[in-house]
C-alpha cells in the first residue's frame, strides 16, 4: 500500500481510515499494519491530515 493520501481530495471534516505502511509508520511511530483515523482539518490556513482516531494491531 502505498498510494498517498490526497489531503485535497478529501473534504474538510472528513475522516478516513488508512493502514498504516512503511512510510507512515516512521512518521507516527506506529507499527506496521496499525489501523488509523485521519480527519482533514484547516490548520494555520491550510488543509492537515490530524490523526483522530488509532486502532493497534500488534
Amino acid at each position: 500500500m502505498t498510494e498517498r493520501i490526497d489531503k485535497n481530495a478529501i473534504q474538510v471534516g472528513h475522516s478516513v481510515a488508512v493502514i498504516v505502511d512503511k512510510v507512515l509508520c516512521k512518521k507516527l511511530g506506529l507499527r506496521k499494519g496499525s489501523a488509523v483515523s485521519l480527519a482533514v482539518k484547516i490548520v494555520a490556513g491550510r488543509k492537515a491530515l490530524v490523526i483522530t482516531k488509532r486502532v493497534s494491531r500488534g
